[in-house]
């Protein structure tokens, strides 16, 4: 299996309830979600749209450049290196996922997002003034890569992963935005609108 679709296919199966683990899973005789995620790919089945696929390809970015100490996420980046899986290692990669989830949910303030709504339709170009909430680097195969939070002068949440490249963008800066609307993704209960081909003009009169 791809590991890109795997991670996706556990994300859509994770939106639909909860994280399942191989532990949980033996004991309550149930399937795994890595083991469900896997069969839904091995029969030609699976859920996944848009929006799990970037969620999933923000994981995989964030455990492949991890450097910090803590032994499990070192563990999952190990297993993160191959493009390919099989069924044995479903249920450890799967953890890729929640982890990262649980590392978004450490970073977000309380309250942020909580009006966030959905910007505009996939595929059209949005504009707007706002500023700069978050920006994460985290360290790829590729290269170093960012993650941009921003939030408009509604409280819209956006994200955006600049490519193939870094902004010298700081929490707090007011800016401008024109960018093409990639996916709509609801990540920890808030409601994010991702773009893609954006530029942003820092503008401190906004």
């Amino acid at each position: 299996m791809e590991i890109r679709k795997f991670l996706a296919q556990v994300a859509s199966t994770i939106a639909k309830g909860s994280f399942v683990s191989a532990k949980e899973a033996k004991a309550k005789n149930v399937m795994s979600t890595g083991e469900d995620s896997s069969w839904a790919l091995i029969d030609r089945q699976p859920s996944f749209k848009d929006a799990h696929q970037g969620l999933a390809d923000q994981a995989l970015a964030y455990i492949r450049g991890y450097e910090g100490d803590n032994s499990f996420l070192k563990g999952l980046k190990t297993v993160s290196t191959y493009d390919e899986i099989g069924l044995q290692q479903a249920d450890r990669v799967a953890w890729i996922i929640p982890a990262y989830i649980r590392t978004l949910q450490e970073q977000v303030p309380e309250g942020f997002g909580a009006d966030s709504e959905f910007v505009s339709e996939i595929g059209e170009e949005h504009a707007f003034r706002g500023t700069v909430a978050m920006v994460r680097s985290v360290n790829t195969r590729f290269g170093p890569k960012q993650i941009v939070t921003l939030v408009d002068k509604a409280n819209n949440v956006f994200t955006y992963w600049p490519s193939n490249r870094v902004l010298a963008l700081e929490v707090g800066q007011a800016v401008r935005v024109v960018g093409k609307i990639k996916a709509h993704q609801t990540y920890n209960g808030i409601k994010q609108t991702v773009l893609t081909r954006a530029k942003i003009a820092v503008n401190p009169s906004v």
